[in-house]
């Protein structure tokens, strides 16, 4: 997924941080404290879901917007999940997702 949504999202001028995993996500957002962050669901063995409700429980993060990618049919599409999380269900197209990533931090 990085590799098809990173040239995108650096070709709009955002910096571009990643990680493989739920832990090395909640370091590098703790230690680079982003303006917004992406999960993908997969972190964490399928549910991207805590790995969101560990960056929210970092006080330096608790206010970043965090946009979770799912695949769940439970997910209601483009929308929010509580906790200051958008929620965008796949498949979607990089056009969508960069436009919640601009309505979030704006």
């Amino acid at each position: 997924m990085v590799e098809l949504l990173r040239p995108k999202f650096e070709a709009e001028g955002f910096a571009v941080l990643w990680t493989q995993d739920g832990p090395g996500a909640v370091q590098l957002a703790t230690q680079e404290e982003p303006d917004l962050i992406v999960v993908d669901e997969k972190l964490m063995d399928g549910n991207g879901q805590p790995v969101s409700e560990s960056l929210k429980a970092v006080p330096v993060l608790q206010e970043t917007p965090v946009i979770l990618l799912t695949s769940r049919d439970s997910a209601a599409g483009e929308g929010s999940n509580g906790g200051g999380t958008s929620v965008v269900q796949m498949p979607f197209r990089p056009s969508q997702l960069l436009a919640l990533v601009r309505k979030n931090l704006h």
